[in-house]
């Protein structure tokens, strides 16, 4: 054993007033293969020394080992000097101590008298209430040295769960054991600690590879937000969490949700969802970090591509003659029956002419293959392929021109039958237009013939009459 080994255990006998104060709390009930002590520490202003005392974090850590195949073995507390003890008053400082004096003074004294009073005395009660805390957050500094020692004599491996300003009296006294003595997790709940303060101490508990730190905090935590801060000047980690990146190793859990009002001492009847919370969150970062970055996707694309790409290169670099010059072959003899299937029904004319000059290429091409030597059979193939495919497209292109033509002379033919429909219409029109003019002209003219008939006795009567008035006014 080291000097320095040994200088530290005479210092942790040296803190240590009281041995052993593990209260059993939850004993074995199974053997699985994990943590086999669980050690719970309560925060300020509660007490420790009996079972029913941890009644909320008893209960807790049953649904928690029933949920939780991980979790199992027995839970102990840990009893400490946290504040509690003394007179009422002194556990709860109130403003009450003025009470009796108020209530005589409210028949003689004035309002503000009775006021003054009361005030006086909640500023008197939150002095004692800050002279507690500090004491209790001295004690938890003092106590750790004991607690240090309790937790080197549990076997490995363990888990400690704190609360409150039991948090601090945790973080101090992990960091006085040996790596190999450390618990395998670390669960803080409600810290009451500044991370100014406590940082440089769970940077180096994280630091240990297989341990794990848990924070969980809550925005909505009434006595972190207003008292801690009034007494201390900052904020707790168990409100706002932890700023800084202490690794994977550590797990900021914010909790908010979890609790209504009040929240600060809510924390032991919820812990089995705070723990399946933790968890949740370190998985999800666990697989977070092994997805690949959008760097990494595109080098794995451009990757890809090249291997895809590589096949044709290899070809070509490798020698693999026989294959090259079989495709090749094969290519061409696609070509000509293309060009032979397609060129044919046009015949050897316009259009036969450019498929022949085609089907002659890729002959070619296809003898140029069978005889070159490796390295130009990729070339020779891909020409052969272009060949085949321009063969192709020219007969596509020369049906699709047939085609057109077919439907423009039917599109003729069509319009002459309606022309010629349309002249027919136009001349019978014509006719029977002249027809019917020749009718009304004869029926006009013997309309005439009768009309003067009819009138010449009417003027032969007028002309007597004219005649016969002559004779009788002369």
């Amino acid at each position: 054993m080291t000097v320095a080994r040994m200088l530290k255990r005479q210092m942790l006998r040296g803190y240590a007033t009281q041995c052993r104060r593990l209260v059993p709390l939850y004993k074995c009930v199974d053997a699985r293969p994990a943590a086999s002590h669980t050690v719970y520490l309560q925060g300020f202003l509660t007490h420790g020394s009996s079972a029913d005392d941890w009644e909320g974090w008893t209960d807790s850590h049953i649904r928690t080992v029933k949920a939780n195949q991980s979790w199992s073995g027995a839970a102990v507390g840990f009893a400490w000097q946290t504040g509690a003890e003394g007179d009422v008053l002194g556990r709860y400082p109130l403003p009450l101590a003025t009470l009796p004096v108020s209530a005589w003074y409210l028949t003689i004294a004035p309002t503000t008298t009775v006021v003054a009073a009361v005030a006086s005395d909640a500023v008197a009660s939150a002095l004692r209430l800050v002279r507690q805390f500090r004491l209790a957050e001295a004690s938890a500094c003092q106590h750790a040295a004991q607690l240090a020692e309790e937790l080197s004599a549990l076997p490995q491996p363990y888990r400690v769960v704190a609360h409150s300003l039991g948090c601090r009296l945790a973080v101090e006294a992990v960091s006085m054991l040996a790596v190999h003595e450390r618990p395998v997790e670390l669960h803080l709940c409600a810290a009451a600690m500044a991370e100014s303060v406590v940082g440089d101490k769970i940077r180096a508990i994280a630091q240990q590879e297989d341990s794990h730190i848990y924070n969980y905090f809550s925005r909505r935590d009434e006595v972190l937000r207003i008292a801690f801060r009034l007494t201390n000047g900052e904020d707790a980690i168990g409100s706002v969490g932890l700023s800084a990146d202490y690794g994977d190793s550590v797990t900021n859990a914010d909790v908010t949700r979890l609790f209504g009002v009040p929240t600060h001492n809510s924390y032991r009847h919820r812990f089995d969802a705070l723990q399946r919370t933790g968890l949740t969150l370190r998985e999800q970062r666990r697989l977070t970090q092994q997805q690949p970055s959008v760097q990494e996707q595109d080098e794995a694309a451009e990757e890809a591509a090249e291997a895809l790409r590589e096949p044709r290169a290899a070809m070509a670099a490798g020698g693999a003659a026989t294959e090259a010059e079989a495709a090749a072959a094969g290519m061409g003899a696609r070509a000509s029956r293309l060009l032979e299937r397609v060129a044919l029904p046009f015949g050897v004319g316009s259009l036969g002419a450019p498929f022949l000059q085609l089907n002659a290429h890729a002959t070619r091409l296809a003898r140029l293959a069978a005889s070159r030597s490796g390295e130009a059979q990729s070339a020779v193939a891909a020409a052969a392929e272009r060949a085949s495919r321009m063969a192709v497209g020219a007969a596509v292109r020369a049906r699709r021109r047939g085609d057109v033509a077919w439907r423009a002379g039917a599109a003729a033919a069509q319009e002459g039958d309606i022309a010629a429909d349309a002249v027919a219409r136009s001349t019978a029109i014509a006719e029977a237009r002249s027809a019917a003019a020749s009718s009304t002209a004869s029926r006009r003219g013997d309309c005439d013939g009768a009309a003067s008939a009819s009138m010449r006795p009417l003027a032969l009567l007028a002309a007597s009459r004219r005649r016969w008035g002559a004779r009788l006014f002369a």
